[in-house]
């Protein structure tokens, strides 16, 4: 059983780390420290240094020994978008996901980690939201984390620890709602934002400002350009829940002098709106320092991972197995010894045995290369001349035609495997260099397969490939461009 749950806050200049435990009452914050980088080391652009180095000390003092760490990738680096799929499988929805999202994306897909959080389901119908983040990023976090002994549970994003954060704290009834924190990365103020209505999540963004003097308070932060980002961004939820937000609650590092209430409240046409933590006066939010929240609500997100919820590790090697193969390198250097040393005396017991045997076969070669090849002069290597005739020999037939099928033969072999009872619809079909392509559409994910399995029975097809497999423009159409070999096995 776990001890706890810790939610680690990453930013640029500072730590922040909460830990939370189960009581009678529920989930309650046990400890919460906020640790802020030595000013050398991130002049020096030594922030990865500076990270191990705290995330070190953390370990040390006992953070994450028998808890559930729960951590968050840079949001900035991460692409999202909103998808509604005319089904709710979650098997296929993670299928799907990652193809809907590749137009999007300005990498490869295997350059990329995807996953989704479901949203809302209805009439057969699923909304989720989609993220993706480059590969390089999230190792790198993973690496980081590692190397300062931490085992990673989750890895998500800062808006859904907001609502995280939300639903454990604060939320009390079904009226539609927003949340923010503001956080200044490096100098350059950091906004995030999410909202929900009916329990649900209905909207995440990121605001990236202009850097300012590190410095400057959190207020001061806030220009026009983002001011007027946060005014459109709040315009457009209300629009898509057809209803105004009645409150508005805001975290990070704010507090109440510095006039945010009032500035936000005509920003974005919310006048409820309330500072998060010790100076709120929403009862539980009371335990919590705004610039914390992220961190609580991260922790929260540790006390259960339902199927459907965004988790980038979910596919991945967690930090945990990369630290239980660590402790298995003693145990398996021993194994590789000894089979090394068997390796070895199996090689000297029978050495005269195949060297032997080696002569016969050479011999064997050289009489039957000179049957094959009689008009062909004596060579040293046989094998290798062998080789080079053969070449020639098939190149000559290439171009004779010989052993190739005709294009009929092609189409006649196509038709025939294609599975009778599945409908397809073939749109282009080509061949080029030994390789038959076709783009086709049929019914499902199964039919795919199925196709795919029938056309590899086919003795004149290898190597049957299936890419770019997606929903089509209609919700019951699979687009597929399936690829073979041709030539036979």
């Amino acid at each position: 059983m776990f001890g706890g749950y810790v939610g680690l806050d990453l930013g640029a200049t500072a730590v922040r780390a909460v830990r939370l435990r189960r009581s009678l009452k529920g989930l309650e914050i046990q400890t919460a420290i906020s640790r802020q980088f030595a000013s050398a080391q991130v002049e020096s652009q030594n922030q990865d240094a500076a990270l191990i180095e705290s995330l070190a000390q953390l370990r040390a003092e006992g953070w994450g020994h028998n808890e559930r760490v729960v951590v968050t990738v840079p949001e900035t680096a991460v692409l999202g978008r909103k998808l509604d799929l005319p089904f709710t499988d979650l098997r296929k929805l993670g299928q799907v996901v990652p193809y809907e999202l590749e137009d999007l994306l300005p990498f490869e897909l295997e350059d990329v980690v995807v996953d989704y959080e479901r949203l809302t389901t209805s009439a057969g119908r699923t909304s989720v939201l989609g993220m993706a983040v480059r590969k390089e990023v999230f190792e790198r976090r993973l690496n980081l984390l590692h190397r300062a002994g931490f085992q990673v549970w989750r890895v998500t994003v800062r808006s859904l620890a907001l609502r995280a954060y939300y639903d454990r704290f604060i939320s009390g009834d079904d009226k539609a709602v927003a949340l923010m924190h503001i956080d200044l990365d490096d100098g350059a103020p950091t906004i995030t934002l999410c909202a929900v209505h009916q329990r649900c999540l209905c909207g995440v963004r990121t605001i990236v400002g202009s850097r300012q003097d590190h410095a400057a308070p959190a207020a001061l932060a806030l220009a026009e350009p983002e001011l007027a980002m946060l005014r459109r961004t709040f315009q457009v939820w209300e629009q898509e829940i057809a209803r105004p937000c009645s409150r508005l609650y805001v975290s990070g590092l704010v507090s109440e002098g510095q006039g945010i209430p009032s500035l936000l409240a005509e920003t974005s046409g919310i006048q409820n709106v309330h500072i998060v933590g010790p100076r709120s006066r929403e009862g539980r939010g009371r335990e919590c320092d705004p610039s914390l929240v992220i961190a609580v609500g991260l922790a929260a997100m540790g006390a259960g991972r339902p199927k459907g919820q965004l988790d980038f590790a979910r596919n991945q090697h967690s930090a945990a197995a990369l630290a239980k193969t660590h402790h298995r390198w003693g145990t398996l250097a021993v194994g590789l010894c000894l089979v090394l040393l068997l390796a070895i005396a199996s090689l000297l017991v029978h050495h005269r045995t195949k060297e032997s045997r080696y002569e016969q076969i050479s011999a064997a070669v050289s009489t039957l290369f000179r049957e094959s090849f009689h008009e062909t002069r004596a060579v040293i290597d046989e094998p290798r001349q062998a080789k080079s005739l053969l070449v020639e020999a098939q190149k000559r037939a290439a171009f004779l035609g010989v052993d190739e099928l005709t294009i009929p033969q092609i189409l006649t072999e196509l038709t025939s495997h294609l599975p009778k009872d599945t409908p397809i619809e073939i749109h282009e079909l080509g061949i080029e260099g030994g390789r038959l392509w076709l783009e086709a559409e049929t019914d499902s994910f199964e039919s795919v397969d199925r196709i795919k399995g029938e056309l590899g029975r086919a003795p004149h097809f290898g190597d049957v490939s299936v890419s770019d497999a997606r929903v089509g423009p209609v919700a019951s159409r699979i687009h597929c461009r399936i690829q073979l070999v041709l030539g036979r096995r």
